[in-house]
């Protein structure tokens, strides 16, 4: 992460990439699934740019649920 308050450099983060866009996004719809269905916790969940890869944190203090795409 680029950003100084990254949740990268906190080990908070990851950027995911599965091999293809197609397995990117269902990557993501995954995690919406399980969100839904298992009470999986996560504070961020990003498309980044069409789903090159998918971008997930998670915050000890807080799980915003945020489900965003960029680019």
């Amino acid at each position: 992460g680029g950003a100084t308050r990254s949740q990268h450099l906190t080990g908070e983060a990851a950027d995911l990439a599965t091999g293809s866009r197609d397995s990117n996004k269902r990557l993501y719809n995954l995690v919406i699934q399980l969100k839904n269905t298992q009470g999986f916790k996560f504070d961020q969940l990003i498309n980044e740019y069409n789903y090159s890869w998918v971008h997930v944190s998670y915050s000890k203090n807080q799980a915003r649920f945020q489900e965003l795409t960029i680019g």
